[in-house]
């Protein structure tokens, strides 16, 4: 198969700063036809704040001022809360906050023609997967309701449960709309620290992920890309200064016959400098896949 431009996208955390006019204006400038909007504000990453907004607390006015902003663009994604959500929390309270938001974000996720809303899915401290399993699936065959009949998808990220447990999930929940979305920096930690250490660990963690992509499968519903940078192991870092081995990462998603976007998540100093270079080098990697 072959990739379409506008499966690349950019999540506006690439562009640090004050506003989300601002990130789009930008991206759009760079050419991206699809962007990644936060359905959440006020919070930081290493390279600075990061621009989004709460359904919930915005006017009419705002919700339309948003819609027009997305305008040029082809293909929206939606990124819902998770810091500080905890939405299988023993507390009642900090359940019920934690569910609103993420039931915003898909209110959200249908008003600006969004195709994915991705989520992560939180631990309880103290609680195994096999025990937190049963109110996961729960939690997931919801949001899979609340996404509807339409396009609109819910994505789980990549990072907890591990990647075995977490395809189990997916396939335990076995909703339409419920899928997995691949973050290609987050298999970081399941990697063992004497895999990382040793000279063929870059070599390792390629098919660790590679098997990610494989097992998440027609399920796969959006894929966040950065780099790790090696010998650190420091992810969200402009594409090509890494160890993930991208010809062989875009050979998979070819593979799959995967139509999805592919959004940037970059953390770097130099934010518009770094997700150019980070779309040009992308773009070239995907017109080699076969």
């Amino acid at each position: 198969m072959s990739f379409s431009q506008n499966q690349v996208c950019f999540n506006t955390a690439s562009l640090p700063g004050p506003s989300v006019e601002q990130a789009l204006t930008t991206g759009r400038e760079m050419g991206f036809r699809a962007v990644e909007l936060l359905a959440f504000d006020g919070y930081r990453h290493r390279a600075g704040p990061l621009a989004g907004f709460y359904w919930d607390r915005l006017s009419c006015a705002e919700r339309d001022r948003l819609r027009g902003l997305l305008d040029p663009f082809e293909r929206v994604a939606l990124h819902a809360p998770f810091i500080e959500l905890h939405p299988l929390s023993p507390s009642p309270a900090i359940r019920e906050v934690s569910l609103a938001q993420l039931e915003a974000s898909l209110q959200a996720g249908h008003a600006l023609g969004a195709e994915v809303v991705t989520t992560h899915a939180v631990p309880v401290p103290q609680y195994s997967y096999e025990e937190l399993k049963p109110g996961l699936v729960d939690l997931y065959r919801w949001l899979g309701d609340l996404a509807g009949a339409g396009m609109l998808k819910v994505g789980i990220e990549t990072g907890w449960p591990p990647p075995e447990e977490l395809a189990d999930l997916v396939t335990a929940v076995d909703h339409p709309r419920v899928g997995v979305t691949v973050d290609v920096g987050h298999l970081v930690w399941a990697l063992p620290p004497e895999r990382r250490a040793a000279p063929d660990g870059p070599e390792a963690y390629n098919d660790l992920l590679a098997s990610h992509v494989r097992a998440a499968g027609a399920r796969l519903v959006h894929v966040h890309v950065h780099d790790v940078r090696h010998p650190e192991w420091r992810d969200h870092a402009l594409l090509g200064t890494g160890l993930i081995d991208w010809p062989r990462l875009a050979r998979e998603l070819a593979a799959l016959g995967y139509e999805g976007l592919m959004s940037f998540e970059l953390e770097e100093t130099r934010p518009a400098e770094a997700l150019r270079a980070s779309r040009e080098r992308l773009l070239g990697y995907l017109a080699k896949a076969r």
